[in-house]
């Protein structure tokens, strides 16, 4: 496959990225204050393939503009048309290592989900397709029935982020000043 190069989108004439998941710094010239020598002056910034690191969830980023960014959402931007507006980019084979253009797409939330439960990368099934109950915490008496933990954690707030997936599976003993269980694990 022949490389490609496009402009990063937000970062046009600044930096490009390939088709095969490459990023470079384009030559550009700057003015510079430097305010120990008082002075001024203009430098030239020699073009800089730029390296790419892994975060701490196994996506490679890269630094654009003094910023750390994904690379995978950068390259879909730049190369995949997203008229849909999905908010999510989905390595098809799995690997998030791969940010070939040939294996990024466009995705809802609920299509990654799907994806990754359909590929058997989704270790805890249990937590989408399970109802979960909320109770009391010192006597486990039912208080509330959700028909998942997303529907639980959206009761408490979008930007809700708890532990009722850890409660259920005994990694934790409470969240939100609740006990939690998943429906079929209920026994009182």
């Amino acid at each position: 496959m022949k490389e490609i190069w496009k402009d990063v989108v937000g970062y046009e004439g600044a930096y490009m990225c390939s088709n095969k998941g490459r990023f470079k710094r384009l030559k550009d010239v700057i003015f510079v204050i430097d305010e120990k020598q008082k002075r001024q002056y203009y430098k030239t910034i020699k073009q800089k393939m730029l390296k790419q690191f892994k975060d701490c969830n196994g996506y490679y980023v890269v630094n654009i503009d003094g910023k750390r960014m994904r690379a995978h959402r950068l390259l879909s931007k730049s190369f995949i048309p997203n008229p849909l507006n999905k908010a999510q980019v989905n390595h098809k084979d799995l690997d998030k290592s791969n940010n070939n253009i040939n294996n990024l797409e466009w995705v809802t939330p609920k299509e990654n989900v799907k994806h990754a439960i359909r590929n058997g990368a989704f270790k805890n099934v249990k937590a989408i397709k399970n109802a979960v109950y909320m109770c009391d915490l010192k006597t486990h008496k039912l208080l509330k029935k959700f028909d998942s933990v997303t529907e639980a954690y959206n009761y408490f707030g979008k930007n809700y982020q708890g532990g009722i997936s850890q409660v259920c599976n005994g990694e934790r003993n409470k969240t939100k000043g609740y006990w939690w269980t998943y429906e079929k694990d209920k026994t009182k």
